[in-house]
């Protein structure tokens, strides 16, 4: 293993990269889902988002107009069945970056079956992660590649393309209900259209962005965090992003939102439940934006 520190910006931050030489190992593939033939997804000029509706944890798949497939969260081990199904129905075969935005079994369970079944070239951890060791070694025990394993810090790139961007905005430890947990906050963009996805944080992540980003920070849709202090995101959050679309992924039964639909409602913002909705897809074309919902069929 080789570690190598690498400056990035005028601020000199520091993105420790882990490469990571993987055998497969006999014994720790999980075995894969078995699905009927889906139909393709064909590349165009169009990003497409996917909040999948997931029971246990959290998870969203970025889809850029190239092909490329950015998974944020693996979603709960229980989830992995369903996340498999959407992964393959998006004809994903391999994925090109992995974001662990938190070290909880909501964002993370899924990491083993997920290697174990798709190729995975890139995973990224945020910097306040407590548990960098396991996520190690479950990329050395399950993946058949060489994998580049990352931990970011405020102000990483974590992706760039044509007409794209996605950078980490904060990424730190947060007071939570559950106690002190890893955070991640991002921001992507695709030429006009943005989505903010704030992380399971507190109110100081909020306000050090607010203050780092200003009215930059506007976008078409922010995704709601699930894990995190009662009252976020903000009122004053919400000026700066001035979303048209509230992304609220509700899993476990739980999500202290009443006040934060209400708020919603008064400034106008679509509030869009995955638990009542069911798989939401956006589709966005650097200035248009678009979404449908999927539910499952019940046999």
């Amino acid at each position: 293993m080789r570690y190598v520190i690498i400056n990035t910006g005028d601020e000199m931050k520091k993105i420790i990269l882990l490469f990571l030489l993987i055998p497969a190992l006999c014994g720790c593939a999980v075995q894969s889902v078995t699905l009927p033939a889906q139909p393709r997804y064909s590349p165009g000029e169009e990003m497409h988002i996917v909040y999948p509706q997931l029971e246990y944890g959290y998870s969203s798949l970025v889809k850029t107009p190239e092909g490329k497939n950015i998974l944020i969260g693996c979603g709960s081990k229980k989830d992995f069945p369903k996340l498999y199904e959407l992964l393959r129905s998006r004809d994903v075969i391999s994925i090109d970056v992995v974001i662990i935005a938190s070290d909880n079994e909501e964002n993370l369970g899924g990491l083993q079956n997920l290697l174990s079944n798709f190729e995975v070239s890139e995973v990224y951890v945020s910097d306040g992660i407590k548990n960098l060791d396991n996520i190690r070694n479950l990329c050395l025990a399950n993946s058949a590649k060489v994998t580049e394993l990352y931990m970011v810090a405020e102000g990483t790139r974590i992706y760039e393309e044509d007409y794209i961007s996605l950078d980490v905005l904060s990424s730190r430890m947060c007071d939570t209900p559950n106690g002190k947990k890893s955070a991640m906050s991002m921001y992507l963009v695709y030429k006009d259209n943005a989505v903010f996805f704030e992380g399971d944080g507190d109110f100081v992540a909020e306000r050090n962005i607010i203050a780092t980003m200003g009215d930059d920070i506007q976008a078409d849709i922010i995704s709601v965090p699930h894990s995190a202090t009662a009252y976020l995101p903000s009122k004053e959050l919400l000026d700066k992003v001035k979303p048209k679309y509230a992304v609220l992924p509700v899993y476990n039964g739980n999500y202290p939102m009443m006040h934060l639909e209400k708020l919603l409602r008064e400034k106008g913002i679509e509030a869009i439940r995955t638990d009542t909705e069911g798989d939401v897809i956006f589709l966005m074309d650097g200035v248009n934006i678009k979404y449908h919902i999927q539910k499952e069929t019940v046999q």
